[in-house]
């Protein structure tokens, strides 16, 4: 299972078209980029497996089973051999941006490459939608092909308007690097560049010229229009204020993005129902999925098919030190595009469709400014979106990426924004609900209240601005909140109900307003402020988490990231400090939270959700105060309602957060306005936007003739994410959160090679040692490892013949790893993390050097889950297949005292699970196995693979946190633990 050559057990892969061998299937891919006549073929193959393709959404979830009903046969548990750790790179988190210090071998890594989002699951119906979908009226030109006879008509080298691939990369890194065009001439003006480099542009003039020449996106217009005030100047004249909107014809957006061929493989146009085998359990994911598809579907003509446009809108500020200049970018996707590639910004899925006017309009009287800000919006956005309205009735022919034309109905299907731009996009006030007709009173209570409609909302505005009506509907007007906004935008879109569209946005709802506002401040305030940090220092530490070292109460400025890292322990800070109804009632919404990240949901976790809301709400009153909190009439608590609704119609939440725009505010916004003079800036913004696509759409051209490798089309190199301050919401990196937190990637040797993935395993390895030939000494006293030689003694007996191994002596020496990863079983976290990190380092204390002061580190011995049942554990058995294990040292067996080839790790065990979680908490509960007069803990030796994942262990502080306890020793300290089931969403299921 384990091996250490890299080379072993080699296989040989073939070019299915011409038949040439390869030793990796990215060889072959390489090989297929860059022949003509295998290229060709492999295009046309890709074009004619998209046109009949039948999708399935990634169902490898949970399927119907609910969280706590985890099989308690160990063998039902997933086996780790079983599972490919390697998934499609197209749903696999981008690299972290600092310099991957593990990876994996290119033939290990290609094994795994095929592609199993479009695999109908085993077990699972799919039913796909009973008429024709998606006819196909002809053959079309995609604009590469057609790009490239253009070319060869010509005689141009694909480089062109460059001579060559030098100047090409040359001209890309000008473009993409944001070195300043003064720069630039200056560079292209030194001696040493026109005497050795000789680029054909001398100047930045001419290089500007020339990046005009490449194949350009849907292109920027600009309409410049008056607004005039109702105040008065000098020469009793109205103030006016010229205003300017930058667009792009969303119809040229969504053929751009339709033809894209980077997306070739990626498209899907049918809806469909996917469910168990029996029919009993359905399941939702993609919006494809979900029921909103298929309804409108039902709507148009056979044969017609719909592109389902999400928009997402909000204001962002571009200055940093000074000044209030802000953008309000308006972006556009599609869904027949996967969630996973429509969040991963160097796709290129979702495009900048345009810039709202961010006047303060102080032309305007003070009463006035915030209506007319109002309707100014909408006049922007009914003109942005004006081509819809009819494509969306009647239908546009587009070519698709697979070559077919089809009868495209471009449909707006969700919008995503925070709570006030949608109450400002519903034309409602901010005290109601832009979903339902909730009274502004009952939005604290768990009530069915009736949706709003568009017709009916339609009426009372035009009632408002027509005298004779308008009293009859003023009651109504008034009961409802509408604000009086003549001719809002979403006004004849065709078959788009407005109010359905907004769907659950966990980071500013749940995460920063249920969460952080709410829930955190009532539990403060039972437990006390001082209680509650005390909690959050003494908190054990864990790879993934971050811990707060001084607390949370002063903390000035927050982070999603934090949010979301304070919730994976909250449970366990507040466990012991509050009463029963407020602990069920926290209880309640973090499992709220948690099961609403969720990237595939099935009826039963949704019934889930509908139970846990339920019980918040039954027991929410704990947190009632005469003073601070005297009702629960805020609108987050009541968004929340409209959840599940929202993701039986359009699909999980994970594709329309708001986390995703505001990531794309890095690239069409505030690098946008940095690469300006800060004057005019939005027309230079959308310039230097235009470039930036051209030379991305040139790079994919390159890639799709073969004169580049695939690897280059990521404009990053495929490196990285853009980890920019205003994108600090990814939770699930590999790399530890968390700046406070010294258990990050710091703890790895700096010098330390790349790691190993060894063959058939899911432990990866480090390639070398972190601390070699480590003696015995070092094991018992530094690591802890008080019984090394006894335990490695029983587990030699127990795995090899007595003439397979030599006694283990004191005076042997060992090499010892700090940190190990393992590749998680099955996929279940939303932020696709697929990588666990298990450490067993000692504490490293404060160095000083003539030149340098290194600081102390403390000690990290991990916990694990361990797979009962394992050979050498013995007859150990639990109710969830798992016992919970700390890490006290990973090491392998020296070739002397036997050939064992699998790396070994000296574990202290903790009590099996109880048998029922705890009654307040919903949490398992662990003690230390000790023996004997002098409480010493029961350890063993263990193989590495028998570790299923790590795990996190909360001390249970009880009333009061003991004053002895710290953060670095409390592992050591406390004898009794809760066991974190809120650590991912993996954690969460399982536990």
């Amino acid at each position: 299972m384990f091996s250490r050559h890299r080379n072993t057990d080699r296989r040989i892969y073939m070019c299915p078209y011409c038949g040439s061998s390869f030793d990796t299937q990215r060889g072959v891919k390489a090989h297929i980029s860059s022949t003509a006549a295998c290229r060709d073929a492999d295009f046309k193959e890709n074009a004619l497996a998209a046109q009949n393709r039948s999708p399935s959404p990634d169902l490898r979830e949970m399927g119907s089973r609910s969280r706590k009903t985890a099989p308690s046969d160990p063998a039902q548990v997933p086996d780790s051999e079983g599972f490919s750790p390697d998934v499609d790179d197209r749903f696999s988190p981008e690299p972290s941006c600092k310099r991957p210090r593990y990876q994996t071998t290119i033939e290990d890594e290609d094994e795994s490459e095929e592609d199993t989002s479009t695999k109908q699951p085993s077990g699972y119906k799919v039913e796909e939608y009973p008429q024709r979908v998606a006819s196909i009226r002809g053959k079309g030109s995609l604009p590469f092909p057609a790009y490239r006879e253009v070319q060869s008509k010509a005689g141009h080298k694909p480089w062109f308007p460059f001579d060559n691939r030098e100047e090409w990369e040359l001209a890309e890194w000008f473009t993409t690097s944001g070195v300043s065009q003064t720069d630039i001439d200056r560079y292209l003006k030194m001696k040493i560049t026109r005497e050795r480099t000789v680029p054909s542009f001398k100047n930045n003039y001419a290089f500007q010229n020339m990046l005009d020449k490449l194949p350009a996106g849907p292109k920027f217009k600009c309409k410049a229009f008056t607004v005039v005030g109702d105040l008065m100047d000098e020469d009793d004249q109205p103030l006016t204020e010229e205003l300017e909107l930058w667009w792009r014809d969303p119809l040229e957006v969504i053929k751009e993005m339709l033809s894209n061929v980077m997306l070739a493989n990626e498209m899907h146009y049918k809806p469909v129902r996917v469910s168990d085998a029996s029919g009993s359990e359905r399941f939702y994911d993609e919006m494809w999925t979900a029921t909103w598809w298929w309804d409108i579907q039902d709507k148009l003509e056979e044969g017609a098919t719909i592109v389902p446009i999400i928009l997402s809108s909000d204001k962002t500020k571009l200055s940093v030190f000074s000044g209030d200049k802000v953008a309000w970018p308006v972006y556009l996707t599609i869904r027949n595009v996967p969630k996973g590639i429509r969040r991963r910004p160097s796709m290129h899925a979702t495009i900048l469709l345009g810039y709202i006017p961010t006047s303060k309009l102080e032309c305007f009287s003070a009463k006035r400014r915030a209506e007319e800000g109002y309707k100014l919006f909408h006049w922007c956005m009914n003109h942005i979106l004006a081509p819809l309205k009819e494509a969306g009735q009647h239908g546009v022919e587009m070519v698709c990426t697979d070559g077919n034309i089809r009868l495209v109905h471009p449909i707006l299907a969700a919008y995503v924004a925070d709570y006030p731009e949608q109450c400002l996009i519903a034309c409602c006030k901010e005290n109601r609900c832009v979903r339902c007709r909730v009274p502004p009173d009952k939005r604290g209570e768990l009530l069915e209240s009736p949706p709003r409609e568009p017709i009916t909302t339609l009426t009372l505005i035009d009632d408002r601005f027509d005298p004779g009506r308008k009293s009859k509907s003023a009651s109504r007007f008034e009961e409802d909140g509408v604000r009086a906004i003549h001719k809002p935008f979403w006004e004849g879109l065709p078959h788009t109900n407005i109010f359905s569209c907004f769907t659950p946005d966990l980071l500013h709802q749940l995460h920063k307003g249920v969460f952080k506002t709410h829930l955190v401040s009532w539990c403060s305030r039972l437990m006390s402020e001082e209680e509650m940090d005390k909690r959050f220092m003494t908190m054990t530490r864990h790879p993934t988490l971050r811990h707060f070292k001084k607390g949370i109460s002063t903390i000035s400025q927050w982070t999603g990231n934090e949010y979301k890292q304070m919730e994976k322990v909250f449970l366990g800070v507040v466990a012991g400090a509050l009463g029963d109804s407020a602990m069920k009632a926290t209880r309640s919404i973090l499992d709220f939270i948690m099961l609403a990240q969720y990237t595939t949901h099935s009826t039963t976790s949704l019934h889930q959700m509908k139970t846990a809301l339920e019980d918040f709400h039954r027991y929410k009153n704990a947190f009632l105060d005469p003073v601070h909190r005297p009702h629960f009439n805020i609108p987050k608590i009541h968004a929340i309602s409209h959840y599940i609704e929202s993701i039986v119609s359009h699909g999980t939440t994970d594709g329309f957060n708001t986390e995703s725009p505001e990531r794309l505010h890095i690239d069409f916004a505030k690098k946008a306005y940095r690469a300006s003079n800060k004057r005019d800036y939005l027309s230079q913004m959308t310039k230097w936007l235009s470039t930036q696509e051209a030379i991305q759409k040139q790079k994919v051209y390159l890639v799709w003739i073969g004169a580049l490798e695939a690897q280059a089309v990521d404009g990053q190199g495929n490196k990285a994410k853009d980890t920019d301050g205003d994108c600090d919401d990814d939770e699930d990196k590999v790399t530890a959160v968390g700046s406070d937190d010294t258990s990050s990637e710091s703890d790895l040797e700096p010098d330390e090679p790349s790691s190993v993935k060894l063959r058939g395993s899911k432990v990866i390895l480090p390639m070398r040692p972190s601390n070699p030939l480590t003696p015995l000494t070092d094991l018992t006293s530094k690591y802890g490892a008080v019984d090394f030689l006894p335990r490695l003694t029983e587990f030699l007996k127990a795995n090899l013949s007595s003439n397979q191994f030599r006694q283990p002596m004191p005076h042997d020496r060992f090499d010892v790893y700090k940190i190990i990863r393992f590749s998680i079983p099955f996929h279940s976290d939303s932020s696709d993390t697929l990588i666990d990190r298990v450490r067993a380092s000692p504490a490293i204390p404060e160095r000083r050097t003539a030149k340098a002061r290194k600081k102390a580190k403390p000690a990290h011995f991990d916990t694990v889950l361990i797979k009962t049942g394992y050979k050498g554990l013995g007859n150990i058995e639990c109710g969830k297949g798992y016992r919970v294990v700390q890490v006290r040292a990973m090491f392998t067996v020296p070739k002397h005292i036997a050939n064992y080839p699998h790396p070994l790790a000296y574990v202290e065990y903790f009590t099996n699970f109880t048998r029922m979680p705890n009654p307040r908490t919903k949490l398992l509960e662990v003690s230390r196995v000790v023996s004997g007069i002098n409480n010493k803990r029961q350890s063993a030796v263990i193989c590495l693979d028998s570790i299923y994942r790590s795990c996190h262990l909360i001390p249970k502080f009880g009333k009061k946190v003991d004053a002895r306890w710290k953060a670095e020793t409390v592992l050591e300290q406390c004898n009794h633990f809760y066991v974190n089931d809120s650590l991912d969403l993996h954690s969460y299921h399982i536990l």
